[in-house]
């Protein structure tokens, strides 16, 4: 199938923002870059919701779930901590780590290092998988809702996804490099409303820790692992592009998903 999926209620525009009209659908790149709710839930609810309430598990979340369309948003309570280990698995080739643990190592008076047991780390999703959501949430950062981490010095590859309240009670983002993931949090704790985004308020706290964090341990970019496949697509429809397809994007995909060819342009 093409990389679109239908909206709910509304008209909305081709992927990445290019400005052509491509009604009733848009990218799930776009979806997630622009925190368009509607393309979300109907994701959500095409996939079935026990799935993604299993699959939310799975990444790490232990609070309260429950196969109602509304999860898809963030219904439900999340702890900082949950948030980023259930990001973990995106930044770790698909591994979600067992434990958790504050304290890696203690070293003794005759310098005896005794490491902590974490656990061995669990496959929840495959490599291609990460790789696939981590390149759609590289576009948050590049073209979305948190363009503004550019601005504020964070360079690099860096995939991440912003989120708020609808009351304006919680702002949230979470980012990360090949090898560093940071979640913050931002709100009261009797949850009053502070009325701010996260990409008002999540966000510049991430950047200004991030870009030191980077400058100090520079980051590789993201590696495309086996199972990924690039190939140019029809901005107007989402099919693979040939020769005559007049607005064209690189986009990645797990292998053998790829769209049809484009027969719109072209030809006689």
């Amino acid at each position: 199938d093409a990389p679109f999926t239908r909206t709910v209620g509304r008209d909305t525009w081709s992927p990445r923002n290019y400005g052509d009209r491509y009604e009733g659908r848009v990218s799930v790149r776009r979806a997630l870059e622009q925190s368009l709710n509607a393309a979300t839930v109907h994701v959500a609810e095409s996939v079935g919701m026990p799935a993604v309430v299993e699959t939310a598990r799975e990444m790490g979340f232990t609070g309260e779930l429950a196969p109602v369309p509304s999860a898809a948003l963030g219904t439900f309570e999340a702890t900082p901590l949950e948030m980023a280990r259930a990001y973990l698995p995106l930044a770790n080739g698909g591994l979600r780590p067992s434990g958790t643990i504050a304290v890696r190592a203690v070293r003794d008076r005759d310098g005896t290092v005794e490491p902590a047991d974490a656990g061995e780390p669990v496959a929840v999703i495959t490599p291609a998988e990460a790789y696939l959501i981590t390149s759609l949430l590289e576009g948050v950062v590049n073209s979305g809702t948190a363009t503004a981490a550019r601005a504020l010095g964070v360079g690099g590859s860096i995939a991440g996804k912003t989120g708020t309240t609808n009351d304006g009670r919680d702002a949230w983002f979470i980012g990360y490099s090949s090898r560093l993931l940071a979640a913050v949090w931002v709100g009261f704790d009797g949850g009053e409303s502070h009325g701010l985004s996260g990409a008002e308020a999540a966000l510049p706290i991430w950047s200004d820790f991030m870009r030191q964090a980077i400058d100090t341990y520079p980051q590789t970019a993201f590696a495309a692992p086996a199972g990924i496949e690039f190939a140019d697509v029809d901005l107007e429809n989402g099919l693979l592009a040939n020769r005559f397809c007049p607005r064209v994007a690189r986009e990645t995909f797990l292998a053998g998903t790829e769209p049809a060819q484009c027969q719109e342009h072209g030809g006689v």
